[in-house]
């Protein structure tokens, strides 16, 4: 995965190391509001993850334009990002916020439990967003995620529907 320096202190990319969790208590004045949907697809005991051209290790997902339901933004953000078909479970469905001050934004992240749709397409990631994609079997995800919401995201998936 690229996790590039250079990217990470780009000063014309978002710095998300200090993001931190929503907290519907201390809300953020003023603050904006984004959504982003995605999945998290699962191979023969891997996960496909995505190194976006911030330098962020995550899911594939991406913002919900006007009109989409959730579900259509991430089959649709994954195709983007990816190149990947998928068939996604939709009781699956499992949401996260956090605030990036940076950005002085709310952001929402929903992720479902997704497989490869059997008429899938090859792995190819979009190179305008994506600077690598790897499949990273279920014990190396957590070490891969450099992004402490992902993290508790990608170990509240697993215990709940991947460990065996």
């Amino acid at each position: 995965m690229n996790n590039s320096p250079a990217i990470a202190n780009d000063p014309n990319v978002p710095n998300f190391s200090n993001a931190e969790p929503i907290d519907s208590e201390h809300p953020h004045p003023g603050a904006g509001h984004e959504k982003s949907c995605g999945a998290v697809i699962v191979k023969n005991g891997a996960v496909l993850l995505v190194s976006q051209q911030n330098g962020l290790t995550g899911f594939p997902k991406g913002h919900v334009e006007p009109g989409e339901t959730e579900f259509e933004t991430a089959l649709r953000e994954v195709q983007e990002e990816t190149g990947l078909s998928i068939i996604l479970a939709p009781a699956t469905r499992h949401s996260f916020g956090y605030y990036i001050p940076r950005l002085n934004v709310e952001k929402e992240v929903v992720l479902f439990l997704a497989q490869l749709n059997p008429s899938s397409a090859a792995l190819h990631k979009q190179e305008s967003e994506i600077a690598g994609a790897a499949w990273v079997p279920f014990a190396e995800v957590e070490t891969q995620l450099n992004f402490p919401e992902w993290r508790k995201a990608w170990r509240n998936i697993y215990q709940l529907y991947l460990q065996k």
